[in-house]
């Protein structure tokens, strides 16, 4: 991953090959899928049950770019950010900038994509 973009309940993942948006909390018709070792599945028509939230994925894959396209943020902002995840400061990251938006530069010839375009 290159660079993340974080909201509310979804989150935008920016890589070298593609673009991930993932949607938190999306209403699902299935419960208790893995409830002592079985498998159910709750109709959508039987509203009885309480229905479970699961996030949505879409991926996005950039064909025929380039193999490794450069990427990097535009419009630094005065912001940054710190992920302290775990016990190991050696894998925290700090001091991390932030961006108004992230440009895909030549992934095709003489094309760059630029997200958010204004």
């Amino acid at each position: 991953m290159k660079f993340l973009a974080k909201g509310s309940h979804q989150s935008l993942y920016l890589t070298s090959t593609g673009i991930t948006l993932l949607l938190e909390g999306t209403p699902t018709p299935f419960s208790n899928l893995r409830k002592a070792g079985t498998t159910s599945i709750v109709s959508i028509a039987d509203r009885s049950k309480p229905q479970s939230t699961r996030p949505t994925v879409l991926r996005t894959r950039l064909i025929g770019i380039k193999s490794d396209p450069e990427i990097s943020g535009v419009g630094l902002l005065p912001g940054r950010v710190n992920y302290l995840i775990g016990r190991d400061p050696k894998k925290w990251r700090t001091d991390i900038p932030t961006f108004a938006g992230v440009k895909y530069q030549g992934i095709y010839p003489g094309v760059d994509l630029i997200l958010p375009r204004e």
